[in-house]
């Protein structure tokens, strides 16, 4: 569970927040935000893919981890 003021809540209940990959809220900001591994990113540019197949060996190339 996050709690910290600026970390990013993806899912919330109560005061009980979750994060992890994506989109979610500032605690205490109340402002959108991006997060990865549940920690706030700066707002820039982002791209995201989204398939419903394998990626190939060359797409696999470009995760970023």
């Amino acid at each position: 569970m996050y709690q910290k003021t600026g970390e990013v809540a993806l899912v919330a209940s109560g005061s009980d927040c979750c994060s992890g990959w994506g989109f979610g809220t500032r605690i205490n900001h109340g402002t959108q935000a991006v997060c990865w591994a549940g920690k706030w990113i700066a707002t820039e540019p982002l791209e995201i893919a989204v398939s419903k197949r394998s990626l190939s060996p060359d797409e696999q190339k470009l995760i970023l981890e």
